[in-house]
């Protein structure tokens, strides 16, 4: 029936969903309704404001937000490869006087950051393949490309990182975001 798929968040063309798998989108709550997705910064030139950890020194970089007598690099969430529950911690972003030189960029964009340093759960925005969330610990900002998501509390959090890498996540999300970009709308809309 038409009627079902006006339940579905931008109603997309998804004939292939069975019957069960649309009325969900009616029946039950979503991802967006027990979590806060977020969007990062955009640094407007990742190549001057970001680098790999191995690229600085060590005693360079500042692993807790509030460790201002350290480096000016933090670790940063920026999207990467195809990784599900863990990893891709390999970014660290200049964040010197809080950000300065980033937030005097004429491309950058500072979003969400009194949600910088917090854990949660990140994703990359764009992907080759299937979505995969991944545990985002305490002390990372976060970019653009490396989203991320904040639940009520660590319960939640672990209850939604299991869902968001089971295979019902992935039916979902491919009706959802065809097109592998995994924006905060597509996620938040998962039922």
């Amino acid at each position: 029936r038409s009627c079902d798929f006006e339940n579905v968040p931008g109603v997309p063309l998804v004939y292939w969903l069975a019957g069960a798998a649309l009325s969900a989108f009616a029946s039950f709550g979503r991802v967006g309704d027990v979590a806060e997705l977020k969007a990062g910064i955009s640094t407007g030139d990742n190549t001057r404001f970001q680098r790999f950890w191995f690229e600085v020194s060590k005693s360079s970089i500042r692993f807790a937000q509030t460790d201002s007598g350290a480096g000016p690099w933090v670790p940063c969430n920026s999207g990467g490869s195809f990784r599900r529950w863990y990893g891709n911690n390999d970014i660290v972003m200049l964040w010197d006087q809080d950000g300065r030189e980033i937030a005097e960029h004429p491309s950058s964009a500072l979003r969400n950051l009194d949600y910088m340093g917090r854990p949660g759960l990140t994703y990359s925005k764009v992907s080759s393949g299937a979505f995969a969330a991944r545990l985002r610990e305490a002390g990372f900002n976060f970019d653009d490309t490396g989203r991320s998501i904040f639940g009520a509390d660590v319960n939640t959090e672990t209850r939604l990182l299991g869902f968001l890498n089971s295979a019902v996540a992935h039916h979902y999300l491919t009706a959802l975001a065809p097109t592998l970009s995994f924006t905060s709308a597509e996620i938040g809309n998962v039922p």
